[in-house]
């Protein structure tokens, strides 16, 4: 994921990405058809306006008594 990405949160929790609205329409990472009056967002953000917080290390997630850790049979802990 890049900042940017548009797209829907599945009911699986996966994300379905859609367009980026930083990119130029004509941008490898955009699909050919795009919302009408798409216009990346102006002017363009700069590195500074972007913050990166490690708020947890890999291996970690976040679960409430709804959300279950599943993992592939190559994957496994």
């Amino acid at each position: 994921m890049r900042v940017g990405d548009v797209g829907i949160v599945t009911p699986y929790g996966a994300f379905d990405f859609l367009f980026n609205i930083c990119c130029a329409p004509n941008d490898p990472i955009n699909p050919l058809v795009l919302p009408d009056g798409f216009r990346p967002l102006h002017p363009p953000l700069m590195d500074t306006d972007v913050s990166e917080f490690l708020e947890y290390s890999s291996g970690h997630y976040i679960a409430n008594q709804d959300v279950s850790q599943i993992f592939s049979a190559s994957h496994r802990p």
